[in-house]
This record gives structure tokens, C-alpha cells and sequence, in this order.
């Protein structure tokens, strides 16, 4: 975790704590002076109840809230007639509940809607045994679709590793070339845990008109960069999940800290797009989102004009 994010975790901390710490002061000095509860506790009564309408907000309303998220991307070096579509999805988290199935569905729904000309999954597809065949499922559907490329993340492990049977391509240190009218990608899939396959795979796509790296992590970003990459497409932070106005992410879970925490990026001549996610954190964590909306993206890519 770094210095940001926990700086991030004790303005929550402090945000939650003083109402309780104002309330129990103003009571007990009014009690002892035998005077009437004054505005700051009433204020501080306001300011809980606003805690609690956040809470139930962040449980009960905004996880299942999905956003279609849009972006149109340039290069220069594309001829002016280049039209490719790209939908971009990640850390779909599946779990046998009735918010995530209907998670899966609305998603399946807006891609179907975009008409991509691909589609691209950035790992986490699945939390618990039932969550995979719930995943398979869904990378099956989006594949009669479109070409569906998926590579995987930090929870893809164990029963996970058999996603592959359900369809897609699963670029596993590996590439895939794709021409889209008279458009060639190159698709270059690394996994969370590999982290000398940057180095390995952009050279087999050398020749595309555009090289797009497919990644869990943000944390490759810059070194993708550097390696002549146009493209970079993530997921792992959630966007935070829970974010502070005018702050954002809280806790990103990535090396890169804040750096790369969610949205669009552009680095030298290349562009990076971290994706909220359209899942909930597994395990311990809080089943939660607040200013972070589940997100399915939908990149347009052009040339000059």
C-alpha cells in the first residue's frame, strides 16, 4: 500500500470516527452542565444520517449501477479511414448471487448494443467455484459476439484455469493478429504474474498498425510505453471501488499506486485505459462501490480527421 493510500484510508477513517467523537462530547458536556443538546450535536445527528444514506447507497445501489463509458482515440500514423471498435471490460469477479448474474446480463446486453468489432477482458473472471462456471458462460455468450481476447488476473487460478474451454482467445504470453477492414492489430496478452513477457511478445507484433497490450495490472503500463505499444488495456484496481471527491481512489491494490488508478491515460504514443471493473473485490472485503460505478468501456479507434 502506498503513502497515498494510506493517507486516503485515515481521511476515512477521520470522516467516520468525529461524528461519533462530537455526539458523545456535546452529550456529556450538556449533561453535566444540565443544559440543553446544542446545534453541534444536532449537526453532528445530520452528519450521521448522511453516513448512513452513504452506506446504503454504496451497498444496496451503486455496485449494480453500471456506466457505459466512451472514448474516441487517435493516432496519426492510422490512415483517416480507420474505424475499429473495441469494448473493454475486466474484473467481472463472478459470484453465484442475483446482483452479479444481473451484472452479467446488463453487460451482455450493452455489448451486444455497441456491435465491437472486438472484445477484450482483463482477468479476475471469477471468486468462488460456482462464480466459474457463471464466467464461462458469460465469455461464451460475448464470444458469439465478437472476438473475444482474454487474458488472466490475480484470481484466476485454481478452477479458474480451465476459462479457457469456454471459448474466446486467451492470450496467455502470447499474440493474436486481427484486421479490421484495412486495419491490422496486434494483440500482445500477458499474465498478472509474468513479468518478463512485455519484452517477449510486443516483438511478434511488430507489423500491426496498432499494438495493443492486453493486461490485469496497470503496473506494466509505462514499460509498454516505452516499448512502442499504441494501446494498453487493464483492470485488478476497481477504480478503488470506494472513492472521495476531489481525491478518487482510496486503495488501488497496484504498485503504481494512484498513478493509474482508473480512466484514460496517454504515455509517449501510447494510450492506457484502466477499467473500473464490473465486479466487487472478493474475499473480506466489503461488497461495496461509492463514486465508482461499474464500468463498461467503449473505445472507438481513428486516424487523423
Amino acid at each position: 500500500m502506498t503513502n497515498q493510500e494510506m493517507a486516503g484510508l485515515l481521511v476515512v477513517a477521520t470522516v467516520n470516527v468525529t461524528p461519533s467523537v462530537i455526539l458523545l462530547g456535546e452529550a456529556h458536556a450538556c449533561l453535566r452542565k444540565g443544559k440543553p443538546l446544542g446545534r453541534l450535536f444536532y449537526g453532528a445527528i445530520a452528519l450521521l444520517l448522511l453516513q448512513l444514506a452513504c452506506v446504503g447507497w454504496a451497498f444496496l445501489v451503486e455496485p449494480d449501477w453500471i456506466e457505459t463509458t466512451r472514448h474516441t482515440l487517435t493516432w496519426a500514423h492510422l490512415p483517416p479511414d480507420t474505424r475499429v471498435r473495441i469494448v473493454h471490460l475486466s474484473d467481472l469477479h463472478c459470484e453465484d448471487t442475483p446482483g452479479c448474474r444481473a451484472r452479467l446480463d446488463d453487460a451482455c446486453r450493452r455489448i451486444r448494443d455497441e456491435k465491437p468489432d472486438l472484445v477484450c477482458l482483463t482477468g479476475d473472471f471469477a471468486v468462488e467455484p460456482r462464480g466459474v462456471a457463471m464466467a464461462a458462460s458469460f465469455v461464451a455468450e460475448v464470444a458469439a459476439l465478437a472476438p473475444t481476447f482474454c487474458v488472466r488476473g490475480n484470481w484466476d487460478g485454481g478452477p479458474a484455469r480451465d476459462l479457457h474451454r469456454a471459448g474466446g482467445i486467451w492470450l496467455e504470453r502470447a499474440t493474436h493478429r486481427l484486421t479490421v477492414g484495412s486495419t491490422t492489430l496486434g494483440l500482445a496478452g500477458i499474465d498478472f504474474w509474468d513479468d518478463g513477457a512485455l519484452e517477449a511478445v510486443l516483438p511478434e507484433v511488430a507489423g500491426a498498425d496498432l499494438r495493443i497490450v492486453l493486461c490485469h495490472t496497470p503496473d506494466r503500463m509505462p514499460e509498454a510505453a516505452a516499448r512502442g505499444a499504441h494501446l494498453y488495456l487493464c483492470g485488478h484496481t476497481h477504480g478503488g471501488q470506494v472513492r472521495l471527491p476531489l481525491y478518487g481512489a482510496v486503495i488501488t491494490l497496484a504498485a503504481t499506486g494512484k498513478r493509474f488508478e482508473a480512466g484514460l491515460y496517454k504515455l509517449e504514443n501510447m494510450f492506457g485505459y484502466t477499467n473500473r471493473g464490473l465486479g466487487l473485490e472478493g474475499g473480506t472485503a466489503p461488497e461495496i462501490r461509492f463514486l465508482c460505478r461499474p464500468e463498461v468501456t467503449v473505445l472507438d479507434l481513428r486516424g487523423p480527421g
